[in-house]
């Protein structure tokens, strides 16, 4: 429900986006962190009253359907309920991811071009490596990127899950700092690292399946479009 229009927006605007810093000069790395963290928080507006949604029914699935929760939070005024910390945690979260994927493809691209220099000289090889690297550096720099990311930001991640769930809990109005409070008092600092490991194993392979198959597309298109 939430993941195709939040996709959508999220690697059209970016590639948008990025499009356009580059053709003004910007560098490779600074266009690529300023474009994923803009198309982020575009993204994260427009959907994140789904989010809303999705995590109340995970948290209660006696709420009902997901039109019900939403008729409830639209009555409230509460549909919004949580983009704080939603923003505070995507927002950095796509700055981080998309930096360090750049960079590591250019790293780890590097390499691959050394190493197939090396080994398989041919006149080919210069053709060869004006071209992008395999789509297995694409997996491992969204790899690297997306785990890096989720580390960095994933304590907003805990405040966004606590303030989106509060109505179970009888806090009617959370606010971000009331809620970093309450859980830094109930569990400490430790408090804010809780999922991390499962987000970790989750949203790594995530990433590096998504920008290894929005590569892989790119490329098939644009060499069925020449």
């Amino acid at each position: 429900m939430m993941s195709l229009p939040a996709t959508m927006l999220y690697y059209v605007g970016y590639d948008t986006i990025r499009a356009a810093l580059l053709n003004k000069g910007i560098s490779n790395n600074n266009a690529s962190w300023i474009s994923g963290g803009f198309a982020r928080g575009v993204a994260c507006v427009t959907v994140s009253p789904l989010e809303r949604i999705r995590t109340q029914l995970q948290a209660n699935a006696s709420k009902g359907t997901a039109l019900d929760v939403l008729r409830a939070n639209f009555q409230t005024g509460a549909l919004w309920q949580g983009l704080s910390a939603t923003v505070l945690r995507d927002v950095p979260f796509s700055a981080i991811y998309w930096f360090g994927y750049e960079t590591n493809k250019e790293i780890l691209g590097s390499y691959w071009w050394r190493w197939r220099s090396a080994y398989y000289s041919s006149p080919l090889t210069t053709k060869l490596a004006n071209q992008q690297p395999p789509v297995f550096v694409s997996f491992l720099s969204g790899l690297g990127a997306g785990w890096l990311a989720t580390v960095c930001t994933h304590p907003f991640d805990v405040i966004k899950t606590q303030m989106q769930t509060a109505e179970d809990r009888g806090v009617l109005r959370p606010t971000l700092r009331g809620t970093y409070t309450a859980i830094q008092q109930k569990a400490g600092w430790l408090g804010f690292s809780s999922g991390l490991r499962e987000r970790m194993l989750k949203v790594g392979p995530a990433c590096a399946i998504m920008i290894t198959c929005y590569e892989g597309g790119k490329r098939f298109f644009g060499h069925y479009r020449a």
